[in-house]
């Protein structure tokens, strides 16, 4: 075997980290259970580790960090932009009156399919069984191709 030369120390350097990350945690979180009247000035860490207890992790995500990292191979650095990562929250459909729910979906898209946009008046159930009042908005981003993607905006 011949011997590896000229092999420098990989450096890892942090450059950014999200501004007030658990609160930025706890906001996603509460997206899915619609708990948003719980939030306090010292809720996030308790949110965050009753999120990790459940095995609810994907709200973590919404908090990022940014490194530069040097000398390592274009190897290394080919894997690391194959995996990129984008995260979402949503409302958990456990919490939604489904007759609701198919309700607002057939209005919405038959108005799609007649202008181009949807948008409905509906009522959406909280994990206390609070009833709330919401709009919801729908438009394809290409009117011709709907599996292109379709923008959902919940007011």
């Amino acid at each position: 075997m011949s011997e590896v030369k000229n092999i420098e120390k990989i450096e890892v350097e942090l450059i950014a980290v999200t501004p007030n990350a658990q609160k930025v945690i706890e906001e996603a979180g509460r997206t899915c259970y619609l708990s948003f009247d719980k939030i306090g000035a010292n809720s996030a860490e308790e949110f965050i580790r009753r999120l990790i207890k459940m095995g609810h992790e994907s709200p973590l995500e919404h908090a990022c960090a940014t490194f530069r990292i040097k000398n390592c191979s274009r190897a290394m650095t080919h894997q690391l932009v194959r995996h990129r990562l984008v995260s979402f929250s949503q409302q958990s459909q456990r919490y939604v009156d489904e007759e609701q729910f198919e309700r607002a979906g057939r209005v919405k898209y038959a108005q799609i399919r007649e202008r181009g946009t949807g948008t409905v008046e509906s009522t959406w159930r909280c994990r206390d069984g609070r009833l709330i009042e919401v709009l919801l908005s729908s438009t394809p981003l290409d009117p011709a191709d709907w599996s292109a993607g379709i923008t959902f905006t919940a007011l």
